[in-house]
Order: C-alpha cells, then sequence, then structure tokens
C-alpha cells in the first residue's frame, strides 16, 4: 500500500468517525426535544356532603354540612321563616327571611327600601324556579324574589371569605324551595305524623 493510499484511508476512517459522532449527537437532541405524552391526571369528583333543612313554614334548601342552619324564633305575624345560616369555621352569616310583603314588583322592593339602583350592578338570577335579582351595595350581597305577595330576601355580608359565601349562596338558591302551610282548618285535620317541627334538618 502506498503512502498515499494510507493517507486517503486514514482520512476516510476520520470522515467516518465524524459523521457517525454527528448523527448520534443529532438524535439525542432530538429525543430531548420531543414532548412525551401522559395522560392527564382527572381530578376526582367527590361530591360534597349535604345537610337539608326544612321548618313548618314550608321552607327546604341544602347547603354544605361544615355550616349550621338556625331558625329565629320570635316572628312577627307576617315572617313565614327567618334562618340564620352559619359557618363552623369562619366568621360571617347567610340570612334567610320569607315574608308576606305589600310590593307587587322587585322594582317596588327597591323604591320601598330606598335603594337607589342607579349605583348598583343588578344581575338578573334565579331562586329555584322565580326569577330574582342580586346586588352587592358596600360590603352585603342580597337576592331577591317575588311570588305572588311573598317576598324572599337572601343577605350575606362579605367582610371575609367572599368566594365561600357567594358559592354557599348559590348553593342554597338552587336547592331552595317554599310550599306554604295549609289553612288552619287544613292544618288541624293532619295527623303528628305529617308535621315537620321547625329547624329539622335531614342529613344527606
Amino acid at each position: 500500500m502506498t503512502k498515499k493510499t494510507m493517507i486517503f484511508v486514514l482520512l476516510a476512517l476520520i470522515a467516518a468517525v465524524i459523521l457517525f459522532s454527528f448523527l448520534s449527537l443529532s438524535e439525542e437532541q432530538s429525543l430531548k426535544s420531543t414532548p412525551i405524552e401522559t395522560n392527564p391526571t382527572i381530578p376526582s369528583s367527590k361530591k360534597e356532603k349535604t345537610k337539608k333543612y326544612i321548618d313548618q313554614s314550608g321552607v327546604t334548601f341544602e347547603y354544605p354540612e361544615n355550616f349550621v342552619a338556625t331558625p329565629e324564633s320570635d316572628l312577627d305575624s307576617n315572617t313565614y321563616s327567618s334562618v340564620i345560616v352559619s359557618s363552623m369555621s369562619y366568621p360571617g352569616s347567610l340570612k334567610i327571611k320569607v315574608e308576606d310583603s305589600n310590593v307587587t314588583t322587585l322594582n317596588d322592593w327597591f323604591v320601598k327600601n330606598k335603594v337607589d339602583k342607579k349605583n348598583l350592578k343588578i344581575t338578573k338570577t334565579k331562586l329555584a324556579d322565580l326569577d330574582a335579582q342580586q346586588f352587592q351595595n358596600k360590603d352585603t350581597l342580597t337576592t331577591i324574589a317575588l311570588d305572588k305577595n311573598v317576598l324572599f330576601t337572601f343577605s350575606i355580608e362579605l367582610k371575609m371569605n367572599k368566594e365561600e359565601w357567594v358559592k354557599l349562596n348559590d348553593s342554597i338558591t338552587k336547592s331552595f324551595a317554599f310550599t306554604p302551610p295549609p289553612p288552619p282548618e287544613e292544618a288541624a285535620g293532619a295527623s303528628e305524623e305529617d308535621i315537620i317541627y321547625e329547624g329539622e334538618e335531614v342529613i344527606e
């Protein structure tokens, strides 16, 4: 083998080594830059445990078990029900009041209570199947609805834990129901088993 041939073979080997190294490096970089697909973790939809509030006036609603619903006593003759829902973990409360009213529209309620609608952002919402209006005035979130002459008022102080209280309000308004009690003559004929006592809680 001549000297020229040996030099040519040596150069060819060096070129082959360089080419091999370059190809190996390119393949490694490609593997690093290719994203690896993984199955996303889907959070478990654990249902929140709730309790059901029932009172003698015909008010029922569901609420999370870490809250307490307490009926108010000494109600006037126009009030069917007044309930305070409070938290076991943080301050604040949601007050629910069901009463007879002489207002015929929700706009009449604003006028009667001297609430200036011009400075409020009023949202149309639902209380069960009733049309309702919701607004925040300073630190109080109020939801009102009217069914003939029966007025429903929900009010919450939002000074602390605003998100939790708004979530509670939404939960109760969706499950809320009101069935007025029968006239006294009909109620007198009901057996004791048919009577639901005020403030009874059913845990589900």
